[in-house]
């Protein structure tokens, strides 16, 4: 593994996935829906599908990904 991919971009890209599958599967599930009515293997794999393209994402730009350089002051700042 590289030393790009490290514990803080594994955490930033998890922390990133689970963000994007719990705004999916909140705008798939719109107010006034009936729970039981749902389609729920249809909306957990849309669900699936912008997870594994949010981790994806992650892969492709790992700097933006990595906590612990995204948290980081700028330069000049601290």
């Amino acid at each position: 593994m590289s030393a790009t991919y490290t514990r803080t971009w594994a955490l930033g890209a998890a922390e990133r996935a689970l963000k994007t599958a719990a705004q999916t599967l909140a705008a798939i599930v719109v107010p006034g829906a009936v729970i039981w009515g749902l389609d729920w293997p249809q909306a957990l794999g849309v669900t699936a599908t912008a997870t594994l393209l949010s981790v994806l994402t992650s892969i492709a730009d790992p700097r933006h990904a990595d906590v612990a350089v995204a948290t980081a002051p700028a330069a000049g700042e601290g």
